[in-house]
């Protein structure tokens, strides 16, 4: 299956003042607008009054300042040994600071990082063009919007401990179903 997983707050945490005035400033103007940026070195902002400001005045953020959601490293392993299509897809800034640091967080965490989507003005629109199956977002409005969308949508909740834990068992039985589902369409189309 396919699956597109927010980065903030729902894998990790970043208590940067310089990501939150970033985020702030680097808001698409028009949320309906659908845009979106796949991280590579090669195509982040490094220019710029707000990125040369937020890499030398305020605070440099570095990776110290992101913490784990509990449960979310082990819960992405077990999902891309069982097979499935991991997107990691966020609305934050795509700037050289923080990517560096998103990468350094994969790598420290021995995570693949084929499919991290930034600057995506709408998660919902991202998953129907790209035929994503769940989504795992701490957002509710994007949650809401997702299901009305007929997208299978996990709301993490950071306050509970073991979320990543429910999510992972509730995929498995969403697995379970589909492969029964195209087991028995198999047999179907060998009896025809």
């Amino acid at each position: 299956m396919k699956i597109a997983i927010d980065l903030d707050k729902t894998v990790f945490y970043c208590n940067s003042l310089a990501y939150l005035i970033a985020n702030k400033f680097f808001q698409n103007e028009n949320p309906r607008k659908f845009k979106y940026v796949y991280m590579h070195n090669a195509n982040t902002k490094s220019n710029g009054l707000i990125n040369k400001m937020i890499e030398k005045i305020i605070i440099p953020c570095n990776y110290s300042k992101y913490k784990n959601v509990e449960g979310s490293v082990e819960a992405i392993k077990y999902l891309q040994r069982q097979g499935h299509e991991l997107y990691f897809i966020s609305k934050r800034p795509n700037l050289e600071i923080f990517n560096n640091i998103v990468y350094k967080w994969f790598e420290e965490n021995k995570l693949s990082t084929n499919k991290v989507v930034l600057s995506c003005s709408n998660k919902v629109e991202y998953c129907k063009f790209f035929e994503i199956d769940i989504l795992i977002d701490d957002f509710e409005k994007t949650c809401e919007l997702a299901k009305a969308n007929d997208i299978n949508v996990f709301q993490f909740k950071t306050k509970e401990k073991e979320c990543w834990n429910e999510i992972v068992k509730k995929i498995d039985k969403i697995n379970e179903k589909q492969n029964q589902t195209d087991e028995k369409s198999l047999a179907n189309n060998e009896l025809l």
